[in-house]
């Protein structure tokens, strides 16, 4: 029992601890959380009855992230694609998905992609993106969404999930596999 109440700190602290405004689903994190709104936005949606919008409501260089979290049982061993349709308006420092991977120590991630090497500005119509991630067998949990960097507004659509082959190259970057220790160690702090 002790273990699942850790599991729940765990996710909760992997999203943030200012999360505000909520679309069902999803999270908003921001170290800025006024300076931001999330919503459900039905006038413009990509396919469907709405989409995701995510925006800036001050001047800010802040960010802010649409956030959901899921275990990753699912995917243990297995390559993953996330793809998603977004589209912007006025964004002036970056736009874009996020995955990251995370083990249940949470000392370290093992795989992500931020989009920091394909950030999105400007103002642009409907593009469909993706990212591509193994998702290593000692994945415990995965976090994904969209972030807004600066002022503007995205709006997201159709998150899908998919196996594809393990051939394909890796759009973010592998972390570090740390490992549980059966035991506590260097209580004392003498290592």
């Amino acid at each position: 029992m002790k273990f699942k109440i850790n599991l729940i700190f765990l996710v909760i602290g992997l999203v943030s601890t200012t999360c505000f405004g909520q679309v069902k689903g999803w999270k908003l994190t921001s170290t800025e959380p006024n300076s931001f709104q999330l919503s459900l936005e039905k006038s413009d949606p990509r396919d469907g009855k709405g989409s995701g919008h995510l925006k800036s409501t001050t001047k800010t260089d802040a960010q802010a992230k649409a956030v959901q979290v899921s275990l990753a049982d699912k995917f243990k061993g297995k390559k993953v694609r996330l793809t998603g349709f977004h589209k912007i308006k006025d964004v002036t420092k970056g736009a874009g998905m996020f995955m990251r991977v995370d083990q249940v120590s949470c000392q370290s991630f093992v795989a992500e992609d931020d989009f920091s090497k394909r950030v999105i500005k400007g103002t642009m119509g409907w593009l469909k993106f993706n990212i591509d991630i193994d998702i290593p067998k000692e994945a415990s949990i995965m976090t994904y969404g969209v972030q807004l960097d600066g002022e503007g507004e995205v709006w997201f659509d159709n998150f899908a999930f998919e196996i594809i082959s393990k051939d394909v190259k890796n759009t973010g970057m592998e972390g570090k596999v740390d490992i549980i220790p059966a035991e506590p160690i260097n209580l004392g702090y003498q290592e």
